[in-house]
């Protein structure tokens, strides 16, 4: 019966599941010159094939094509197993790749490389992008890297992430997008990290709200009916100056108090609270410094700005 090239046949697929050095046994020994040709007796594969197949083609097709499924999944799970031990086998599983959480939860930032790393248990010193990359076509774990690293590149092009990024933000990150991050890892940066702020992204915004009032300020110059510009001396020229300047401390006002009662819970009407304390370390966290008194100061004359309801419902 001619088949098919591409037809299954059970047959020849349990032969040669049977004796797999068949077809080498069919290569004339002058043309094969490997060493497991040389060794093999071909004469004995060739007729214990040739037995076999006569037996099978005896058989009851039903009986024949159970045979071949039963063997179709024995194989299945033995490619399985091997690609399981060659993953297991790879870098980036042995001990020495486990990342040290008790260094990295104490960094002040992270790269976004090291960051999805870390997020994944492992050494960023040890596990990145370069040597993960050539693996991204064999291994799940290098596709779990590879995707990842893409959400994240993504959002530090959108700005919601940057690189690099503050450990916390990263944690928050992966929390809210549901991705993976050691348990272990995310109590020591939150217990180190606690309430950190996205400060880039709020300078971004205080930036924006100045430049506005800025383009606004121009604007009311410009509309005072002389024609002149702001290069230009006028008699109301610092009056103007003021009332901008006016405008651009009650913006950053708003901003910190906004930031100190969600953030931080703090209320302007308690007699006790530890947001001070606690923005005190953030700030130094992110390289910077201010005593208890400035915060404070800031912060009262934030919440002078806030309305009436407002300072009740805190």
């Amino acid at each position: 019966m001619v088949r098919l090239p591409s037809q299954f046949d059970p047959i020849d697929y349990l032969v040669r599941r049977k004796y797999p050095l068949l077809r080498i046994a069919a290569i004339p020994p002058s043309i094969s010159s490997t060493s497991t040709s040389a060794r093999i007796d071909r004469a004995k594969i060739r007729e214990e094939a040739a037995r076999y197949r006569s037996e099978l083609e005896a058989m009851p097709r039903e009986a024949v094509e159970a045979l071949a499924k039963a063997e179709r999944a024995e194989e299945i799970a033995q490619v399985r197993l091997r690609l399981i031990a060659e993953e297991n086998a790879r870098f980036f599983n042995q001990q020495y790749a486990a990342g040290n959480f008790g260094h990295w939860s104490k960094a002040q930032y992270w790269t976004i490389d090291e960051a999805v790393a870390l997020s994944l248990g492992k050494a960023p010193e040890r596990v990145n992008w370069s040597n993960v990359k050539p693996l991204v076509d064999h291994s799940p774990f290098a596709q779990r890297y590879r995707d990842i690293r893409d959400l994240a590149l993504r959002c530090v092009a959108w700005q919601t992430l940057y690189d690099p990024v503050l450990p916390a933000l990263f944690l928050d990150w992966t929390r809210k997008n549901e991705l993976p991050f050691p348990e272990e890892l995310a109590v020591l940066v939150t217990a180190r990290h606690d309430n950190a702020v996205n400060w880039r992204l709020l300078y971004e915004k205080l930036k924006a709200d100045s430049e506005r009032d800025i383009a606004d300020l121009r604007t009311a110059l410009r509309a005072g009916g002389s024609g002149q510009t702001l290069d230009e001396p006028r008699p109301d020229a610092k009056r103007g100056s003021d009332s901008g300047a006016v405008r651009e401390r009650e913006s950053l006002l708003k901003l910190v108090i906004a930031v100190a009662t969600k953030k931080y819970r703090y209320d302007p009407m308690a007699t006790r609270s530890d947001a001070v304390s606690r923005i005190k370390r953030d700030l130094e966290d992110c390289g910077l410094s201010l005593d208890d008194a400035t915060i404070l100061k800031y912060l009262r004359q934030g919440a002078e700005l806030l309305p009436p309801k407002g300072k009740k419902e805190l």
